[in-house]
């Protein structure tokens, strides 16, 4: 006989995601409500554990994450939620890789999936101290990644896709554009390893962080049909350059209701190239608000519409 699910402490009034799989939990050890959670979310029947608590060390808080995304089991739904850090960072050592099929690494901004929200908050800050890595690398197919505050390693990408990650959700996060010199990849990249598809940026905030180049905020490939990179903010100041703010060039691909803007005002002003770049799909009512006469370029015909620059109808 199983046992009563609802029986437990506060269990019953736990509020959790909608899935059949398990749901696993990451919790900076030094939290006051760590010894709280272990008691209402304890080793399951199948003796895993359900929560995951960092450990002390520099730049190892990964080793906990990663511990609750191997616990997952691929194609089950699961979740990984990553609780507020009660004042502390989530300070990454290495890349963490989400290689299994249908997970979510989220934090509860991340669960709310608000259509008028951009960004997050600073709950949960994840910041990658290492050497040489992105903070997040996607392979298997229906992951999403939300909900987070998030500081990159110079030149190297928040997110970066692999050829099989199809339908990545990368959503309501807000990512510094950390960089120092010259950084050849996108912030979020779903083009170095080609051929992801069908996947999804939408309602992130991008803001920059140093001074040199950037590639671009967000870039798809052209093997990455029917990406849809929507409702995203994109702000470039700090004397820091973008090259492209977003750069979608998916067959099938939409860019839709994005803002893209170069500042100018009492910080140190950023400079924009090109604010979208697209091609093989459709670029419409994004506003770019950059000095340039070059805002919007499409190879196609008939695939922008709606376009405004700095509040004036820019394409029809």
């Amino acid at each position: 006989m199983h046992e009563n699910q609802n029986s437990r402490y506060g269990a019953i009034t736990r509020a959790l995601p909608p899935t059949t799989g398990k749901v696993f939990f990451v919790i900076h050890a030094d939290n006051t409500s760590t010894s709280d959670m272990v008691n209402e979310f304890p080793v399951d029947r199948d003796g895993v554990p359900r929560v995951y608590a960092t450990v002390s060390g520099a730049a190892t808080d990964q080793l906990a994450i990663q511990a609750a995304l191997d616990a997952c089991v691929s194609g089950r739904g699961d979740y990984v939620i990553i609780m507020p850090g009660s004042g502390n960072d989530y300070d990454l050592g290495a890349a963490l890789t989400m290689t299994k099929n249908d997970v979510h690494l989220v934090s509860f901004e991340g669960l709310e999936r608000d259509p008028n929200r951009v960004g997050a908050s600073r709950q949960v800050v994840l910041e990658q101290t290492y050497a040489a890595s992105n903070v997040v690398d996607i392979t298997g197919q229906n992951c999403e990644f939300a909900g987070f505050y998030i500081k990159n390693k110079a030149n190297y990408s928040v997110v970066q896709t692999g050829a099989t990650a199809h339908s990545a959700y990368i959503h309501h996060n807000l990512m510094y554009m950390v960089n120092s010199t010259t950084m050849a990849l996108p912030v979020v990249d779903l083009l170095t390893t080609h051929g992801a598809i069908y996947c999804t940026v939408s309602n992130n905030y991008f803001t920059s962080s140093g001074t040199g180049t950037v590639l671009s905020a967000i870039t798809a490939g052209a093997a990455s049909t029917g990406t849809m990179i929507t409702r995203n903010i994109v702000m470039v100041g700090d004397t820091m350059t973008l090259t492209t703010g977003i750069h979608n060039q998916a067959y099938k691909g939409v860019t839709e209701y994005n803002t893209v803007a170069e500042l100018d005002g009492t910080g140190a002003n950023g400079t924009i190239t090109t604010c979208f770049t697209t091609s093989g799909g459709v670029c419409n009512k994004n506003i770019a608000n950059n000095h340039a006469s070059n805002d919007y370029t499409n190879d196609g015909t008939y695939m922008d519409a709606g376009n405004y620059l700095g509040g004036i109808n820019h394409l029809t």
